[in-house]
This record gives C-alpha cells, structure tokens and sequence, in this order.
C-alpha cells in the first residue's frame, strides 16, 4: 500500500510541475489538465513496473 501512496505523491508532484510550466508558457490550466497528467503518469509507471516483474 505504501507503494500507491508515493505513485500518488508523485503524480501529483509532476502535475503540479507541469501546470506551472504551462501557465508561464502562457497556456491556460484546468483541472482535466492535472487528471490528465496524474492518469497518464500512474499508467506509464504501472507498465514499466509491469515490464520489469516479467
């Protein structure tokens, strides 16, 4: 479970770099921005955990 808990905090990390990213871009952020980010973070890290447990 512990392990759930850090992927979230670091989704969420990552999220929050990438939304202020964009805004000093000068893009817009939103919130489907951050689900976004989390969603795609988390499955990217589940299939290379996947791949490495063969």
């Amino acid at each position: 479970m512990d392990g759930l808990i850090v992927l979230l905090l670091l989704a969420l990390i990552i999220a929050w770099v990438v939304g202020r990213t964009r805004r000093r871009a000068g893009f817009g952020t939103q919130a489907r921005t951050y689900v976004g980010v989390i969603v795609i973070f988390v499955l990217v890290v589940l299939m290379l955990y996947a791949t490495s447990q063969g």
